[in-house]
């Protein structure tokens, strides 16, 4: 059987933080299928070691992570697809998308998406850079095979503005839903569980 659901980590991330493996048990409880893969992240110490002048990620580009995509298509339900996605990982998945035109997805559940630059933290910014929307980005044929699309945004996010996530939004048609101090929406902020997510799910 074909996974029907796919939880995707953004930069620097890992599987086993945040809210991720807990959102995946509870969709496997209701009898659903979850894929929740490791991407190829830079070391965040490392960087700091190397410095912002020399730091250059050797594990996490957009060409990285396409490719890593590619594994995992076989094993996914490209044409029925429930997508939740973290911090980046939303933007990967546009790239996704636009590069795999038959591939349609019943939700996107888009949590502290952005576009482009967020801000001045350069550990973040050279692992994102690779991925940002070009200017021919073309975001009807994204929003077309996209059935249903949320994006969770918070009032307190201290790496993604708020109007980074409306942007987000705007572009693909997405229903925009704030959640009050909702941080990054990851264990810094409290959030090892996600509880309102479900009931869109």
């Amino acid at each position: 059987m074909k996974h029907s659901h796919l939880i995707l980590h953004g930069s620097y991330g890992t599987t086993d933080e945040n809210w991720f493996t807990w959102l995946k048990l509870q969709l496997e409880a209701a009898g659903h299928s979850v894929l929740l893969p490791q991407f190829p992240i830079d070391d965040w110490d490392q960087a700091n070691q190397v410095g912002k002048d020399i730091f250059v990620p050797k594990n996490q580009s957009l060409s990285s992570w396409l490719a890593a995509f590619e594994g995992l298509l076989p094993s996914l339900d490209t044409s029925n697809l429930t997508v939740i996605a973290h911090s980046s990982a939303p933007l990967f998945m546009l790239h996704v998308l636009l590069g795999h035109p038959a591939v349609q997805l019943r939700k996107a559940l888009f949590v502290a998406p952005f576009l482009g630059k967020i801000g001045d933290i350069w550990q973040i910014e050279k692992v994102n850079q690779s991925f940002y929307a070009p200017q021919e980005f073309n975001f009807e044929q994204i929003a077309a095979q996209i059935k249903e699309a949320i994006v969770f945004y918070s009032d307190n996010d201290p790496y993604v503005p708020a109007e980074a996530s409306l942007q987000f939004a705007s572009k693909i048609h997405a229903k925009t839903i704030e959640i009050s101090a909702a941080g990054h929406f990851n264990t810094e902020a409290g959030y090892t569980s996600f509880p309102q997510i479900l009931k869109y799910l």
